[in-house]
């Protein structure tokens, strides 16, 4: 009896862990792709004006590849290091995204969801030595939302 209320128990905890892990995939947090006709001139601002030639490019020769309407660019900034900054593909403003990260960023046309650092495991290795954590966002109005900071979930793969 008390194996069988051992199995039950860990059974619904797995689930219980299941359920929130799927709470942060990115089809939990759909968008609607807009279909881009033609694009607007782009609008920097002044924290990414230092970066115009990149963004530039990256818009004349990209589609929408986060949140439905946004077009997400990223430049090196030493090793470990990326920069990025979000196009909005409907209005044309840039926005630097206000932090760097050492393992890029995941991220879905179709879906809402920004990882920072996707697989960042200081336990392992050779990732001692990088910052910061595995961050999840959402866009919400040209701006991103935390939602937490955690292990990347592995059912969101």
């Amino acid at each position: 009896m008390r194996v069988l209320f051992i199995i039950v128990t860990f059974l619904f905890s797995s689930f219980a862990t299941y359920a929130q892990d799927t709470a942060q995939c990115f089809s939990n947090f759909p968008a609607e792709v807009f279909n881009v006709e033609e694009k607007p001139p782009i609008k920097l601002d002044s924290d990414t004006e230092n970066f115009k030639t990149v963004i530039e490019e990256s818009y004349k020769t990209s589609s929408v590849n986060f949140g439905g309407h946004y077009l997400i660019v990223s430049w090196g900034c030493g090793i470990s290091c990326q920069s990025h900054a979000l196009v909005n593909f409907k209005t044309g403003q840039v926005k630097a995204i206000p932090f760097v990260t050492s393992l890029g960023l995941s991220f879905q046309a179709n879906s809402d969801l920004l990882i920072l650092n996707p697989d960042l495991d200081h336990d392992k290795q050779e990732q001692k030595h990088l910052k910061g954590e595995t961050e999840y966002y959402i866009v919400e109005n040209d701006s991103l939302v935390q939602l937490s900071k955690s292990k990347v979930p592995k059912s969101c793969f």
